[in-house]
């Protein structure tokens, strides 16, 4: 059921049935193991060093989270709302749950 998924987007699919959504941010740090500039700031928004990241390595993440985001949305699978993330459907909480159970 989840063929043609990317690696990328089942992480995002199985790690945003968490909660519900992902952000850009949170799969900067999650799946690219990014560290926050200030990992004690209490806001929502993590800035991180482009410096230490490398700005070729944090411009080719950034993009990649951007075209996989849109990519589940042109499947259904989630609700794009940008500078945000996503929010997963009904349908994209299902494939999670399919991914996660082995399908």
């Amino acid at each position: 059921m989840a063929k043609g998924l990317s690696e990328l987007q089942r992480f995002i699919l199985c790690e945003a049935r968490k909660t519900g959504d992902m952000t850009n941010r949170r799969l900067l740090v999650t799946y690219y193991g990014f560290e926050p500039a200030d990992r004690y700031s209490r806001s929502y928004k993590i800035n991180f060093d482009v410096g230490q990241i490398g700005k070729a390595r944090y411009n080719a993440a950034s993009v990649a989270v951007v075209k996989a985001f849109n990519r589940l949305a042109a499947r259904g699978l989630a609700r794009r709302v940008y500078n945000h993330g996503i929010y997963l459907t009904n349908v994209g909480m299902g494939m999670a749950k399919s991914i996660l159970d082995g399908g």
